[in-house]
């Protein structure tokens, strides 16, 4: 049994950032959804919005999500300092961490162009030509330039205004979780925190998941509510968790099944594979002489082709009798659209 505390900062501070990342993300988040979820995220989205005080456009170079679904404030104030603050976030510290206004705009740089080494970014932070041509010649959309842009050549005013907003977001957030308190005590006692840990632990390091003296501090987020993020201390760990709690650890236990586009290619790179996921489309199940009848090869091939797809999760089997029957595995075709929609023009953000 891990020793599991809980604490607030943590997560109520990763919270007061995802107040803003949902604000100017909010159509690539909801097309990173499961379907059934994203109409009641979007609705989630928009009671968000009622909720809290309008935000400036210009802070968008903080709050924007790169391909690898991060931001600037996150990592700047958050994941670059858990080794300094541990246990110990407070809202305090991420305002010391916006005081050096040279420094983030350098990391900033960084950020947006992680391609560049130290030095030229040095050169380009002292040369505002330069690193407004850097912009311009670069993929991110005419908006974010242009937000960029704004913020380069305005960077002191623009950080005042981010700490202006954070401040009153920290006071409003604060009477946010006094209205929902009833969602994070509930969220407390729904879940089997020990359960969970051993679930999320076991993929990365063993002593977490072995040693029953660890301290496992549990952060609760209600507005970042599927957000699923563990870090680890010496002999401890922080894990950011969404009041979600059900479904994230339905997606834990069932991460064995998410799809591997690599697995999906090889099982469909064989035209008698792809006959049959039409046929198992139009007929619901099949067994495997059916399937032998078909298209007219033997069990040994039939087998074949039906083990690589068992293998791949794209079909599950039953037991009728002595008969097995295939059928199509939906759930996964449900991930697979998960996972192709980033590769889809629709995922590109809707700026401006």
């Amino acid at each position: 049994m891990y020793n599991i505390k809980f604490l607030q900062e943590p997560g109520f501070l990763y919270d007061l950032i995802s107040l803003f990342i949902i604000h100017f993300n909010k159509n690539r988040l909801t097309n990173y959804m499961p379907q059934k979820s994203t109409a009641e995220n979007i609705k989630f989205f928009e009671q968000l919005e009622y909720e809290f005080t309008p935000i400036p456009d210009e802070l968008v170079p903080f709050f924007y999500l790169n391909e690898n679904q991060k931001c600037f404030l996150t990592r700047y104030c958050y994941y670059d300092n858990i080794e300094t603050y541990q246990i110990n976030f407070k809202f305090e510290h991420m305002q010391d961490d916006l005081l050096d206004a040279e420094k983030l705009v350098f990391e900033l740089i960084r950020f947006y162009f992680p391609k560049l080494n130290d030095d030229q970014i040095e050169d380009y932070r002292n040369n505002l030509d330069n690193l407004m041509q850097l912009v311009d010649e670069s993929n991110y959309s005419d908006y974010i330039k242009e937000k960029l842009c704004i913020f380069f050549v305005s960077y002191k005013r623009i950080i005042k205004k981010l700490n202006f907003e954070l401040i009153s977001k920290e006071t409003q957030l604060r009477q946010y979780y006094e209205r929902n308190y009833k969602k994070i005590a509930y969220f407390e006692n729904e879940i089997d925190f020990n359960e969970f840990c051993f679930d999320v632990f076991k993929d990365f390091d063993k002593q977490y998941k072995y040693n029953q003296n660890s301290n496992i501090y549990i952060s609760p987020c209600i507005i970042a509510i599927s957000i699923i993020c563990s870090y680890f201390l010496d002999n401890s760990a922080i894990v950011l968790l969404g009041i979600n709690g059900g479904k994230v650890l339905e997606f834990l236990r069932n991460r064995e099944k998410l799809v591997n586009l690599d697995v999906f290619g090889t099982a469909v790179s064989e035209p008698n594979r792809v006959g049959i996921i039409n046929a198992l489309l139009e007929r619901n199940e099949m067994s495997i002489r059916d399937i032998e009848k078909m298209f007219d090869i033997s069990n040994t091939n039939a087998y074949y082709h039906l083990s690589l797809m068992l293998k791949a999760n794209i079909i599950n089997v039953r037991n009728q009798g002595r008969t097995m029957l295939y059928s199509l595995n939906r759930s996964y075709f449900d991930g697979l659209i998960e996972a192709l929609k980033k590769y889809s023009s629709k995922s590109q953000e809707e700026a401006g």
